[in-house]
Parts: structure tokens; C-alpha cells; sequence
């Protein structure tokens, strides 16, 4: 219930993913809310968002802040350092600038890194990869018998549609 929320008129989000764009739209509909702003260290084009969510965000007058890394928070403000897209070589990495921009800020709200724990895996005995995740077979069997690993814990962030058919592959 927003009506009971009073998180000021300058909400920043930082991050660029699907939570991100779920966090800054559902801060918008908070009554006193009047500032949505989401911080991002790359441009728009590498968000790791949808697209359906980063257009709804947008439609919903979410403002993006491009190319800024946090920094700091001091009285009601965040300070961000000013970025710039590295060479190319993949998604390209966020360079510092040396220049700092400041956003007024009532609320910050951190929606990056989408990430599992990982500790049941340990308990069990699970083989994990490069990336923090489980070892499976083509059925969504890890290396210990009987224990499976699907959807996020397998992939990393992705949908639930993924899911799913993780899920089908491991139940047949």
C-alpha cells in the first residue's frame, strides 16, 4: 500500500535490469512521489532490461540518467561520477571521467546484481562453474544425484519462461 509509504519526491533506482525498471515504476505510483530517476553506468543500449520493460518504464515517466556510478549520498543529494563507455569488446565497460554530477535524492533504492545463494549447493556437495553456478547434465542434474538446478540458479538472471522449460526438462 503506497499511500502509506513517505519516501519524498526524488526517488533514484539504481540499476538497469528488469527489477530496476519493476522498482522505478512501482516508486512513480507512490503518492508524493514526483521524481523517478534511474542511474545507470552504461547507456540505455547495454541495460540488460527488456525491452517491453525499459519502454514501460519510460511510458510511465521514468527518467534515465545514462553513463553515472555512484558515489555518495549526503544530505538529500547522490553524488555520481561521470562516465564513458570504454572501448568496444562486448558490452562495453563504464570509464571514469574524473568529473562528478549530483541528483537530488529523497530516496535511493539499489536494484542491481540479481543474485542466489548459493550455500544449499555447498551443503550438498554440488560441483559449481566459472560463474557461481551448478554443473548440470542435459536434464537439469547437477553433479550429486537427485539434486537439480533450474531457472536462475542455472542461467543467472533471465525469465520465467526460461524457467519453466528448465523446470519441464528436469521433471521429464
Amino acid at each position: 500500500n503506497g499511500a502509506a509509504m513517505n519516501i519524498g519526491k526524488d526517488v533514484v533506482v539504481l540499476g538497469g535490469g528488469n527489477t530496476a525498471m519493476d522498482v522505478a515504476r512501482a516508486a512513480k505510483r507512490i503518492p508524493g512521489v514526483e521524481n523517478v530517476r534511474l542511474i545507470y553506468r552504461r547507456t540505455k543500449r547495454y541495460m540488460p532490461a527488456d525491452e517491453e520493460e525499459l519502454q514501460l518504464a519510460i511510458e510511465d515517466g521514468v527518467e534515465f540518467l545514462e553513463l553515472l556510478a555512484p558515489v555518495g549520498a549526503e544530505n538529500g543529494k547522490l553524488k555520481c561520477s561521470v562516465m564513458e563507455l570504454g572501448a568496444p569488446s562486448g558490452r562495453r565497460s563504464p570509464v571514469d571521467t574524473g568529473r562528478t554530477e549530483e541528483y537530488p535524492a529523497d530516496t535511493i533504492i539499489a536494484a542491481i546484481g540479481e543474485t542466489i545463494d548459493t550455500s544449499l549447493y555447498a551443503e550438498l556437495g554440488v560441483e559449481m562453474a566459472a560463474k557461481g553456478r551448478p554443473v548440470v547434465d542435459a536434464n537439469m542434474m547437477t553433479t550429486e544425484a537427485g539434486v537439480y538446478a533450474v531457472g536462475d540458479s542455472r542461467r543467472g538472471p533471465a525469465t520465467v519462461v526460461e524457467a519453466i522449460a528448465d523446470s519441464a526438462k528436469a521433471a521429464a
